[in-house]
């Protein structure tokens, strides 16, 4: 940061004075041999305007360069990076900014929100790929990427390199149902922990979030009514009401079975039923 300002006064002092010297050649050249020279003179001021352009480049190309730096030192700050760890970073920041439709210094906004978030730099190397192309994906902002990565993996208890598995199945289900990728992201922040804690993934809770979806139940709203669901799901009583229809809510291991699984089955045992007497197999009446 110290050397890219040295070098910004620098090139700023270098600059004024070519242009000052250029523009007193063309006052003396105008001034004597107004007439002689005029092609001259005009030629004179051409070059000063582009020292002048070139000089904006520069600056520019300057500005740029110490905005990624500093963005870059306060990843290594707040994750505390060990020097290894912050060049991979660094060249990771980079990477990215060449191969994505993001600047390397959005891709360190990307990493501070991580590193805030409690993200180590192991962690943040694995994440960044795949939010930046979920961020993509999903026309958000960087800023609303991170949250959503960074909710969806604590909620379901996943790993940091699993986010571009995650992100696209959220993707995914987005492009298949009247819902948005960033709704079913706000969704997971209602029913991620107790979907984990139930044994379910996030492919069967995006299937049902998909499902709540076409009813018009998005983003938290969604998130909300399947929590509700699963919850009820934990009630000795509904488990009972179900076994003694033939519906197996859980594996032999414990774990929620699939959505799909579970609907076939409650259709196929409650065939003829009307809406009434389903509805009391789940609330226990």
């Amino acid at each position: 940061s110290f050397f890219f300002k040295i070098l910004k006064g620098l090139v700023s002092f270098v600059t004024s004075v070519v242009v000052g010297a250029f523009r007193l050649l063309a006052s003396i050249l105008s001034g004597v041999l107004k007439t002689a020279l005029g092609v001259v003179t005009g030629a004179v001021r051409l070059l000063i305007r582009a020292v002048q352009e070139l000089y904006s480049q520069i600056r520019r190309a300057i500005d740029t360069f110490m905005v990624f730096e500093n963005a870059m030192l306060t990843v290594r700050a707040i994750s505390n990076a060990t020097r290894g760890e912050f060049v991979k970073l660094t060249a990771k920041a980079r990477e990215l900014g060449r191969s994505t439709e993001f600047t390397a210094s959005q891709a360190a906004e990307a990493m501070t929100n991580f590193s805030r978030a409690g993200f180590k730099a192991q962690q943040t190397l694995d994440a960044i790929g795949g939010t930046l192309d979920f961020a993509t994906a999903a026309a958000t902002s960087m800023q609303q990427a991170t949250e959503i990565v960074t909710g969806v993996l604590g909620s379901l208890n996943l790993e940091a390199s699993q986010t571009a598995h995650s992100m696209d199945v959220l993707i995914v289900a987005s492009n298949n149902a009247r819902t948005t990728a960033v709704e079913l992201g706000e969704a997971f922040g209602r029913v991620g922990a107790i979907g984990a804690f139930m044994g379910t993934d996030i492919t069967n809770l995006s299937a049902s979030l998909m499902s709540l979806a076409e009813s018009s139940m998005r983003g938290l709203e969604g998130g909300m009514q399947l929590r509700m669901m699963l919850r009820r799901f934990t009630d000795p009583k509904v488990v009972e009401n179900f076994k003694k229809l033939n519906v197996h809510l859980f594996t032999t291991q414990g774990n929620l079975r699939k959505s799909h699984e579970i609907v076939k089955d409650f259709e196929d045992a409650t065939r003829g039923w009307n809406k009434q007497q389903k509805t009391a197999v789940v609330l226990q009446t």
